[in-house]
């Protein structure tokens, strides 16, 4: 039990391996000037349990991630020197000088990586253009199957020996622009088909370039969470060797899941739910839907509310940690929750509720520009109580 806030709670073990999302290759406010060092990032996975670093990455056609300015993506996971990072002139107060290495460090502290590599995306002739991307760099869907494959066979090559698990894309649904708007995502017609099938035969391709090149790196492939089922089945029917199925699910997806009373969690309107949406926990429903496949929460996390005060978001984001965990631990296939995120994307400017998705936040940043880390209440409980992990 712990009490928060007058209220008292049940302690939900966390019988599945805990992860942390970040972005240590390629987001400015985790490792620029101003931010906290990865030292202290790293410090921070080790407190919480975490087993697993899930870290997005964007490669070349050639599946080579990036290694010039301005984010030296190689060098922030593999670099061996600041002068990697053209920071050697840097003192050493500065907590820049140290964002380099995160493979390595996560090696030496026991802490697997997994890459989430982005697809091939925009019109190299129009880089600006929305998801039409899709039909105007691929001419058919075979081309979409070609450039996967280089991509998948292309990073494997290079990186197998790093890494035993690659995630394949990144919520193609809403990134890429698939859906129409005519439905959540559960059929066909809620799709531009045209994309769509460009977009199953990419993944296609980065799997079996993939396999072909490393046969037992373990592969998986996401969807937002709210609910483009149609998108999973058709890759799991084109690629049905992809290992496990990642989900992403938040704080809106579960409100509304649960039917709770709190409008401002749920989705608004009713006219994408689907009609057979009778079941309570999402992750039982997906290993219902594919026997067989061991499930991967590879994002899951609170979205904070410009409405309440920073400690109602706090003890909200704790108590829906509370709730999609113990809804991952009942289901029969569950094996890895990666909480979504890190660090706070934190920024001066207007409200943006993906600002606040972190486990570390920065209170004092609209007034100082500087990532003074303030560990939130979730992050300090799990530093409590990681004996359950």
């Amino acid at each position: 039990m712990i009490a928060l806030f007058g209220q008292v709670y049940n302690s939900i073990p966390i019988n599945k391996a805990l992860g942390l999302g970040g972005h240590q290759a390629n987001q400015t406010l985790y490792w620029s000037t101003g931010s906290v060092s990865f030292d202290y990032q790293l410090q921070t996975l080790i407190d919480v349990g975490a087993k697993w670093s899930r870290v997005d990455l964007g490669t070349d056609v050639n599946g080579n991630i990036q290694s010039s300015a301005p984010n030296y993506s190689y060098y922030r996971l593999f670099g061996t020197s600041p002068a990697d990072i053209g920071t050697e002139s840097l003192p050493e107060t500065d907590g820049r000088k140290h964002n380099y290495g995160w493979y390595y460090k996560c090696n030496a502290a026991g802490i697997n990586i997994l890459p989430m590599v982005s697809v091939i995306a925009s019109d190299p002739n129009n880089p600006g253009a929305d998801g039409a991307w899709w039909t105007a760099r691929y001419a058919t869907p075979q081309d979409a199957f070609n450039q996967g494959y280089q991509q998948g066979s292309g990073f494997i090559a290079a990186y197998g020996q790093n890494f035993s698990h690659v995630e394949l894309g990144n919520e193609l649904e809403l990134f890429t622009k698939l859906l129409n708007g005519n439905g959540s995502g559960t059929h066909r017609s809620h799709y531009y088909v045209d994309r769509l099938d460009r977009a199953v035969q990419y993944i296609r391709g980065m799997e079996e370039g993939i396999k072909a090149v490393s046969p037992n790196t373990i592969t998986m492939f996401n969807i937002a969470g709210w609910l483009a089922s149609y998108l999973m089945d058709s890759v799991l029917e084109a690629a049905p060797s992809i290992n496990k199925i990642a989900w992403h699910w938040y704080s809106d997806h579960q409100g509304r899941i649960k039917q709770t009373a709190d409008a401002s969690l749920r989705l608004p309107g009713d006219g994408k739910q689907p009609a057979s949406w009778t079941f309570n926990n999402i992750f039982e429903y997906i290993s219902n839907r594919y026997p067989g496949k061991k499930v991967w929460l590879t994002e899951f996390g609170y979205i904070w509310s410009e409405y309440k005060t920073y400690t109602q978001n706090e003890q909200d984001m704790f108590t829906n940690f509370q709730s999609i965990i113990a809804d991952f631990n009942n289901s029969s296939n569950g094996e890895v929750a990666i909480y979504h995120e890190l660090l706070e994307m934190h920024t001066t400017g207007d409200f943006n509720k993906e600002m606040y998705y972190g486990l570390v936040g920065y209170p004092d940043f609209d007034n100082t520009g500087r990532q003074f880390p303030y560990k939130k209440l979730l992050c300090r409980w799990l530093e409590e109580n990681k004996l359950y992990l």
